[in-house]
């Protein structure tokens, strides 16, 4: 899915998820608001979504974006979780049954 969009799609899709407007977006990468609106359009078609919203959903929860620092807090979380866990074992069966996505950069492509 990351693979279709072009490095402007994806730059806008960046700005979206940051919360700009698309006069933002384009001050920011030196383009109309008119040709953001286009790469907007092109990357909700090529993501499946429907609206600004639901682009920025579908790329955290793909891995095509991921929050600052979210895989060390999400590891620290776990760790505590998992420590506590040792000493209740029906905690351990949530602990255990968690699963985490961790991409390994914030609003980069990965290689």
């Amino acid at each position: 899915m990351k693979s279709e969009l072009t490095e402007r799609e994806f730059e806008v899709l960046v700005g979206i998820s940051q919360g700009l407007t698309n006069g933002q977006i384009g001050t920011d990468l030196f383009l109309s608001v008119n040709t953001v609106k286009v790469h907007s359009r092109n990357l909700s078609r090529k993501l499946g979504a429907r609206d600004r919203a639901s682009a920025v959903a579908i790329a955290f929860k793909t891995g095509l974006l991921t929050t600052p620092g979210n895989s060390q807090t999400v590891d620290r979380v776990l760790a505590c979780l998992k420590e506590f866990a040792q000493e209740n074992l029906r905690l351990q069966a949530v602990v255990d049954s968690c699963t985490c996505s961790r991409p390994a950069l914030t609003g980069l492509r990965s290689a």
